[in-house]
């Protein structure tokens, strides 16, 4: 794929280190848009890494690459008209990252933030809302009849786990910092609400 600027930019699913090494030495950029345990594999066993701009969705596993890559995060928003603003990880990014992100997605949106704030962000937006899907699913029966709008909130929310996006999921759980302390402050939660219901 060509850049605005006519860089040659390789998007690829391949995995295997050794062959995008090869591959690499005729392009300008690799760009890693998988679950962060496969780019971090990736990342770990290639010999030059300047190339190597990446889109994990969580980040403090990869701070071991710090200076050595270009990371880049995209949270997306809610809405009719969804916007897609473009995450640069400036405690990752290797010098010189301004001028090759502004070359491979000119003209998109871009703020700056540290990896800690992105992780702690996507903690919030997606790691809370996938960590309820999938307790929904667990407690919920797709094929319960009768049912309430009640439920059918609650199997809406199960739906948000699919079979297409349940590995990215659970991979972003494991990596995200956060997820944790998440489920710790479910559990008090749970006992704070039932232990309030015992009062009746």
């Amino acid at each position: 794929m060509a850049a605005a600027n006519g860089h040659e930019v390789l998007i690829t699913a391949e995995e295997r280190p050794s062959n995008l090494s090869d591959v690499l030495v005729e392009y300008d950029y690799l760009i890693l848009n998988q679950t962060t345990t496969v780019n971090r594999r990736i990342i770990s066993r290639m010999d030059s890494r300047d190339k190597v701009v990446e889109f994990s969705m969580a980040k403090s596993p990869l701070l071991q690459f710090r200076d050595q890559i270009i990371s880049l995060g995209i949270i997306p928003e809610a809405g009719e008209q969804q916007r897609r603003t473009i995450n640069i990880i400036t405690d990752l990014c290797r010098e010189g990252y301004d001028e090759a992100v502004q070359d491979i997605f000119y003209g998109a949106n871009f703020v700056t933030i540290e990896s800690s704030k992105f992780d702690s962000e996507v903690s919030e937006v997606l790691v809370k809302p996938y960590v309820m899907s999938l307790l929904s699913r667990k407690i919920s029966d797709l094929d319960y009849i009768p049912r309430t709008k009640e439920y059918e909130r609650i199997l809406d929310l199960s739906r948000s786990v699919t079979n297409y996006n349940v590995d990215y999921m659970r991979d972003l759980l494991r990596n995200n910092p956060h997820t944790g302390e998440i489920f710790g402050k479910m559990e008090e939660n749970l006992k704070r609400v039932w232990n309030e219901l015992s009062f009746y």
